[in-house]
């Protein structure tokens, strides 16, 4: 009898790992969301804005929408990164903020059975873009985390954009930098100007001088 409860125990505890594990998109950019919203034609600007949102799971998209639209009444929004998104609701803020986009899903999240991942939004043209494979998975449900990459050009000038979203607090520090390190290398020589941003995960400010040690 002992035996059996042991075995159903293990059972039990064997499929809840199952159900939140999550389903990793491991081919290089494949699936991609991409579409070109923008109306405008942007003159030459000096310096430009960009924001990072993670908005959790993909949910109040229009709560995002009322604080940005509110945000770009005071400043242009020249380029948005997000975190956490999925394809629908991605398109829903390039759409209705009239930028062009694209979005890279990192897995199919268990909680929520629906794609998580990071896009990039421009009121510039997206001329090249890139799904990066952060290396470590997640402790929890065994995630790998990515960055997005994209190659935004501005008139005759091209700017690298990545939208990353590295590992939580629970995780090895050494995993967190080797994310970061991962970014790092991914850039290597280039040689036109480059924006990383997203969300860290970076709660104290320990975390955070590590960030700014390695970027």
């Amino acid at each position: 009898m002992l035996v059996a409860l042991t075995i159903f125990c293990v059972l039990v505890v064997f499929v809840a790992v199952q159900s939140y594990t999550a389903e990793n998109y491991l081919g290089q950019n494949d699936p991609q969301y991409t579409g070109n919203f923008a109306t405008e034609h942007p003159e030459p600007a000096e310096t430009l804005t960009v924001v990072s949102y993670n908005i959790r799971y993909g949910k109040d998209i229009d709560q995002a929408l009322s604080e940005l639209r509110e945000f770009r009444a005071q400043k242009p929004l020249d380029i948005l990164l997000l975190q956490e998104m999925d394809e629908a609701g991605t398109e829903k803020m390039a759409r209705e903020l009239q930028l062009n986009y694209v979005y890279f899903p990192a897995a199919i999240e268990p909680a929520t059975k629906r794609n998580f991942g990071n896009a990039i939004l421009s009121r510039w043209p997206i001329v090249d873009s890139q799904k990066l494979i952060l290396p470590h998975k997640s402790f929890s449900h065994r995630m790998h985390r990515i960055a997005t990459r994209a190659t935004i050009r501005i008139h005759t000038a091209e700017l690298l954009v990545y939208s990353i979203h590295t590992e939580p607090v629970f995780t090895l520090p050494q995993f967190k930098v080797d994310q970061y390190t991962a970014v790092l290398e991914d850039i290597g020589d280039e040689d036109k100007p480059v924006i990383v941003g997203g969300d860290f995960n970076s709660f104290t400010k320990a975390s955070v001088e590590k960030v700014e040690e390695h970027y």
